[in-house]
């Protein structure tokens, strides 16, 4: 199938220059120019219905019929699979056409509509050079700009409504635009080639098995198999050098430390911190432990965890089981001081009534925070009995005022998808006001709507999960973007997911239920993925690209 990349800008964006560059250094791609070719049809006698002169000065406004035509010719007859073309649609009735013929040319995708971005000023000084010694050269640059400046906005929101438009800065020097052009193009190719079949045991064959036990029994055997690292180096170098992505592109400094990529393990995989080692052969560049309690609790009765596979989702019910504070310290003591980021994911006892919960959550406090790079408060689960009910303002206000008095160590509020957006705003707004060092949205969700077969106990995680967690976090970093640190969890199963997450205003995400569906590699394959996302929006660092698109 061949790929066609479609560059629009305004007039003196300089987009047929920067593509017939590409074109000319990389013999695999053609380039097509609207303006070129409709000028070659002037020349050939095409009647356009205006002057070449008018044609020109009033922003190439031709007979749909004629546009189309010339255009779809030579797309379909081009010699290469990936096709650039510029300038093309000028108009809300050129764009129609072109969506009604690629939806029924099966042999052309539209990859990908790249705006070359200029400032008026610039525009205007490219197309007055372009015309020197013309007498009319103003008029000709205000009638182009002022023909174009409607359908711009008519085929922005087109594309952009398809998750297609994406911008590249055309102030740059012409080898740096093409240069970002190109590395944009590139996307769609290097992580969209099939996978080729490995000697080793697929992820697919090994799920196939897994998938038959109970869930638990399944989760229990993946531990056993991520317990292994600490005694085994060969193993665990090995998983490191081929899993854990260490790039520049990616490293960030938070809560006083290095975060060399910015994609962690969620809380509720290793709750007893028994696998941290073996998570970081991974790839992943955090992991976020518990949650543990004051006390071992055995909690939820079986069975009490669920597969939705078709929604490639999960249900879990879980409770809080877990060693216990004290015996996970003893663990975490031993291993300290961790190579990457540990997180530690708190909570209260099932048994504990809510009046002494900020008593046992501050004991936490006070026993963990040497052995923490952070903290979370977790009152968002929805398996203990009134935990949630702890999601009030006098309670977030007492408890982080407290903390504070503890600790300087950030501890972040982990808060739940189910209230309003309105509620996790302020509530989210409360928390850092009194002290909280971040926010992480969301936990599980207990919409069972989400799934084609619930069942009645637990919350929901996965990709069913994904918009209902985005729109809460994307709400609060409406709010808190800039203010605090913003860490979102939710659905993430992609690279393009996690990217969007970070350019609404997340410094981290984590993932956890896809790590169930896509397997071992899928830590790696983000980071990979977020390296060349980053690069092709004309970033060096992730740090640029946080709450990119926030304005």
């Amino acid at each position: 199938m061949k790929k066609l990349f479609l560059i629009i800008g305004a007039p003196g964006s300089g987009k047929t220059t920067d593509a017939s560059v590409v074109a000319k250094q990389n013999s695999d791609i053609s380039h097509y120019s609207t303006g070129d070719m409709l000028r070659d049809e002037v020349a050939k006698g095409t009647p356009l219905g205006l002057e070449i002169d008018a044609y020109i000065s009033k922003g190439l406004i031709v007979p749909i019929d004629i546009a189309i035509d010339t255009i779809t010719k030579a797309i379909k007859n081009a010699p290469t699979s990936t096709i650039i073309l510029d300038g093309y649609p000028r108009s809300l009735e050129q764009l129609n056409g072109l969506d009604e013929f690629l939806k029924t040319e099966t042999s052309i995708e539209l990859k990908s509509v790249i705006e070359i971005v200029v400032s008026e000023e610039t525009a205007k000084e490219r197309v007055l050079g372009r015309n020197r010694g013309k007498d009319d050269q103003e008029e000709v640059f205000n009638n182009r700009m002022n023909l174009y400046i409607e359908p711009l906005e008519q085929i922005q929101s087109f594309y952009k409504s398809k998750n297609l438009l994406y911008k590249i800065d055309g102030e740059m020097s012409i080898d740096e635009v093409s240069i970002a052009l190109k590395n944009h193009i590139d996307t769609f190719f290097k992580y969209n080639q099939p996978k080729k079949e490995s000697n080793m045991l697929s992820y697919d064959s090994l799920k196939s098995i897994l998938f038959k036990l109970n869930p638990e029994v399944a989760h229990k055997m993946a531990e056993c198999f991520l317990r292994v690292p600490p005694f085994c180096q060969a193993g665990s170098s090995f998983f490191l050098d081929s899993h854990f992505i260490a790039d520049e592109t990616l490293t960030q400094e938070l809560f006083g430390k290095t975060f060399l990529n910015p994609v962690g393990l969620g809380a509720g995989f290793d709750k007893n911190a028994t696998m941290i080692r073996g998570i970081q052969a991974l790839g992943f560049g955090y992991t976020e432990i518990g949650t543990l309690t004051l006390k071992p609790q055995e909690g939820n009765p079986k069975p009490r965890l669920f597969r939705h596979i078709e929604e490639k989702s999960l249900q879990n019910a879980m409770g809080f089981n877990n060693d216990g504070l004290y015996k996970i310290e003893k663990r975490l003591k031993k291993i300290y001081p961790y190579t990457t980021p540990i997180g530690v994911n708190i909570g209260k006892n099932k048994a504990t009534e809510p009046h002494e919960a900020i008593k046992e959550y501050l004991t936490l406090i006070k026993t963990l925070h040497t052995l923490a790079d952070y903290l979370v408060i977790n009152i968002s689960s929805p398996n203990t009995p009134g935990l949630r009910d702890l999601q009030n303002e006098e309670f977030i206000e007492e408890l982080f005022s407290s903390s504070k008095e503890i600790t300087t160590k950030p501890i972040l509020l982990k808060i739940a998808p189910d209230m309003s957006e309105e509620n996790a705003i302020n509530l989210s707004k409360l928390a850092v006001e009194s002290g909280a060092s971040g926010i992480i949205a969301t936990n599980t969700t207990l919409d069972y709507s989400l799934v084609s077969n619930p069942q009645s106990i637990g919350g929901i995680s996965g990709a069913v999960l994904k918009d209902k967690s985005f729109a809460i976090f994307d709400a609060i970093a409406d709010e808190l973007y800039g203010k605090t640190t913003l860490i979102s969890v939710g659905g993430i199963d992609s690279a393009k997911e996690a990217y969007r997450r970070i350019k609404a205003g997340a410094s981290l995400v984590q993932i956890y239920t896809a790590l169930i569906y896509e397997g071992f590699n899928i830590a790696r394959d983000i980071n990979k993925e977020l390296v060349e996302l980053i690069k092709a929006d004309g970033f060096t660092n992730i740090k640029e690209a946080i709450g990119a698109n926030r304005g």
